[in-house]
């Protein structure tokens, strides 16, 4: 058994079925660290830092046992019933270091958003590489946005960020953060791998060991300042960078969910790779040395005392007081002014599609669960990002305000229990 306070529990008990081979793993009570941060916001910086700090002490672990998990961001971040940050999804994890040994990377894993420049350059080290993953979800967590798409040449943020132009800090995200929180960002989102900070110099950072207290049962800075875009002067900036030349940087990107390989396609994979079919997991993307994803977000639920509050506290559920039908004949109505195409899947689920903030396709699905007394209807996001998701989620909860049920519920959901989405 492996427990730890910030990492997924593992179980070594395990059951075989025929050629299927069944894991039992802790349950996350409180959902995905992605449920606490609220898009173009993000969360106070006092709760930021509690989860980065776990985050780090976790990542911190990993290293120490010479492992690398290559795809951290909020999706694989879970909290337990106690709050507590877990590191999940080890799908893309590997060994760096073996008795004392350490070797470089060179399989392109992980996130765009999230990926180190590195990475898609290869070969790489490890662990700059996941400490710039763990810099890049403490962005969303003070922000509620990502810095930028993905860290390449092609993208004008991510350059503006390499170069260290001044006018950036006059932009978002970085003016929601605060200037002792962007000072540690300077450090570990270095582009540079070997002047990136380490794990004990962003555990020494004054940001990360500041004291916040509680006051009137709320978390808050005890002296909290905010400095003027026009004091960011760029001399604080390390110019320590080096230049990296551009590079073609097409890959295949996979969802979290690719196509079942066919038996040739299991072959290839497994050609010149020590790869134990047995332990071939199709969630992972295809091509093994091209381990991109989308940001893809599985909602899950937050903490709470019984199963009705962590089904109507969802993020992205909500109750309604029409008939089922009258609220299908709603979504369609309402989908239809925001532009959405739509499909049905099912009798019961429709397919919504629409583009992001910056144009790139983002596909949700919408279930409509009869519970009884009310309808729930849950949002899911099928492709895309999953900050947008939850934009495109708040316009639409606003849009249907008029049959949201308000107040508190008490339906028996028993009778239902089984037709409600994991």
């Amino acid at each position: 058994m492996w427990s730890r306070p910030w990492g997924k529990e593992h179980s070594e008990r395990s059951r075989c079925e025929n050629s299927m081979q069944y894991m039992f793993l802790e349950y996350a009570a409180g959902g995905e660290l992605f449920d606490r941060i609220e898009p173009d916001i993000g969360m106070p910086p006092p709760h930021a830092q509690k989860y980065f700090r776990e985050l780090i002490s976790g990542v911190e672990y990993l290293h120490s046992r010479g492992v690398a998990h290559r795809d951290i961001k909020p999706e694989n971040l879970l909290l337990d019933e106690s709050d507590r940050l877990k590191i999940t999804d080890f799908g893309m994890a590997t060994l760096f270091r073996h008795q004392g040994k350490e070797r470089d990377l060179d399989r392109q894993c992980g996130t765009k958003p999230y990926m180190a420049p590195e990475v898609l350059l290869r070969p790489y080290s490890a662990e700059p590489a996941d400490i710039w993953s763990c810099g890049v979800v403490l962005v969303a967590l003070l922000a509620g946005e990502l810095p930028w798409d993905e860290p390449t040449f092609s993208c004008p943020e991510y350059t503006s960020w390499k170069d260290k132009e001044c006018r950036l800090f006059t932009t978002t995200p970085w003016t929601k953060i605060d200037n002792l929180a962007l000072s540690l960002l300077r450090k570990v989102l270095n582009t540079v791998p070997r002047h990136r900070a380490t794990i004990s110099q962003i555990k020494s950072h004054q940001w990360f060991t500041k004291n916040f207290q509680r006051t009137a049962g709320i978390l808050q800075n005890v002296s909290e300042t905010t400095t003027p875009t026009n004091k960011r002067v760029c001399s604080e900036l390390e110019r320590a960078n080096t230049v990296l030349s551009p590079e073609d940087f097409s890959t295949r990107l996979a969802c979290s969910q690719p196509e079942v390989p066919t038996p040739a396609g299991i072959d290839a994979i497994i050609s010149g790779a020590n790869v134990n079919l047995g332990m071939l997991s199709f969630s992972q993307p295809v091509k093994p040395d091209q381990l991109l994803l989308s940001s893809q977000l599985t909602q899950g639920t937050q903490a709470s005392q019984t199963p009705l509050q962590r089904l109507v506290k969802r993020m992205t559920r909500i109750l309604v007081r029409t008939t089922l039908e009258d609220t299908l004949t709603h979504l369609e109505t309402l989908f239809n002014k925001l532009n959405y195409t739509h499909r049905y899947h099912t009798a019961h689920v429709l397919t919504v599609t629409t583009l992001d903030r910056r144009g790139a396709q983002l596909v949700l699905k919408a279930s409509v669960l009869d519970m009884g007394q009310h309808i729930l209807v849950d949002f899911r996001l099928s492709k895309g990002c999953g900050l947008d998701f939850k934009r495109q989620f708040l316009r639409i909860k606003e849009g249907l305000s008029h049959i949201i049920v308000k107040g508190p519920v008490t339906l028996n959901i028993t009778p239902a229990t089984n037709m409600i989405p994991a």
